[in-house]
């Protein structure tokens, strides 16, 4: 069966129809094609095809080969040196550089040296994210040019916070201290960039973007940082004002942006056991007069504090208690745009 695999992924990986399919199905069922990882020109082929112009291309090409070629191939290798060396925002192939380094970043963590980490940081903080990319041309080419743009934005939001994720893992350094220090390097201006991004400030492009990509950005930070949240040394990392940007896209304009992020703070709190800690709860009461959102973060509250009750019985969770959250409820409210009025 994987013959025709590979065959049909070599001679039509042009046709973006028959590639994006295939791909997908090759990363997902990779561990049952063991005779693909010695097929030189199949990852030859993947390796190419991580340089596409599409970068949902890219993001499932690259996926494949780290799967069947493994962390160390000559092929996933190259692809990275090649990707870290066109991080620039004048490359026309940003899109498809960002999405390659994601899954390396997510997948094959150690592929990325530390000199690799601080540069990808700081090309997102300080460069893609910073700067407005112009979009010049006709209409099309600047609606093209715009969605292009808001594509590295998400794209590079993901990638630091996948380099952050990486690194917190004491194998990828063997001194404790050492790999504390990066990942606080690396996770602070992440972090603070994520929190103002969700707040919808300090960017000097926000005026000129179109409501529907601050939209988009928006979602993508409030995702981000609710990633970051459910590692330990991370989320102490998050300070009290992001957390109150992460709580406001709760009451967020854009109706899809407040599902999306509720249902995640849900997933986290209640589907995972506290993974996401309780405190972050108390973001769902701000949803209390939403004419949409009210009914389910009334039941996800209710559901909450029952997981918690039922927590507390056990001697490993003797440290929950529902109390907990009424203070970071009170904070919340406190520092809602709402309630800073006079008024």
């Amino acid at each position: 069966q994987s013959k025709p695999l590979e065959s049909l992924l070599v001679k039509r990986a042009d046709d973006v129809l028959v590639s994006m399919p295939l791909l997908k199905a090759l990363a997902t069922a990779s561990d049952c094609l063991d005779a693909l990882r010695t097929r030189k020109p199949l990852l030859r082929r993947l390796k190419d095809l991580c340089t596409n112009e599409s970068w949902k291309v890219v993001k499932y090409a690259t996926r494949t080969l780290i799967r069947l070629g493994g962390e160390g191939c000559d092929e996933m290798r190259s692809v990275v040196d090649s990707c870290l060396g066109s991080l620039s925002l004048d490359s026309p192939t940003l899109p498809s550089v960002l999405a390659a380094l994601s899954e390396a970043a997510r997948r094959a963590p150690d592929l990325l040296s530390p000199v690799d980490r601080d540069t990808v940081i700081e090309f997102v903080c300080d460069s893609l994210l910073k700067h407005s990319m112009a979009a010049g041309g006709g209409k099309k080419s600047a609606a093209a040019g715009r969605q292009a743009a808001c594509d590295c934005r998400v794209l590079g939001l993901k990638l630091a916070t996948f380099v952050v994720l990486g690194q917190d893992d004491p194998s990828h350094d063997e001194d404790p201290e050492s790999a504390a220090a990066l990942l606080a390097t690396l996770s602070g201006p992440v972090v603070e960039l994520l929190g103002n991004m969700a707040a919808n400030k300090d960017s000097a492009w926000d005026k000129t973007s179109p409501k529907a990509e601050r939209a988009v950005l928006r979602a993508a930070a409030g995702s981000c940082l609710i990633k970051m949240a459910k590692v330990t040394h991370l989320e102490k990392s998050i300070k009290p004002q992001t957390f109150v940007a992460m709580a406001r896209l709760v009451q967020d304009e854009d109706d899809s942006v407040k599902a999306v992020f509720v249902k995640k703070l849900a997933k986290g709190v209640l589907k995972e056991h506290g993974k996401l800690p309780f405190k972050f709860a108390a973001m769902l009461s701000l949803a209390a007069h939403d004419a949409k959102e009210a009914d389910s973060c009334k039941a996800f509250l209710r559901h909450t504090v029952s997981l918690m009750r039922s927590l507390q019985r056990s001697k490993k969770w003797i440290n929950v208690i529902p109390e907990h959250i009424v203070p970071w409820l009170v904070f919340l409210l406190a520092n809602t745009p709402d309630h800073l009025e006079d008024e």
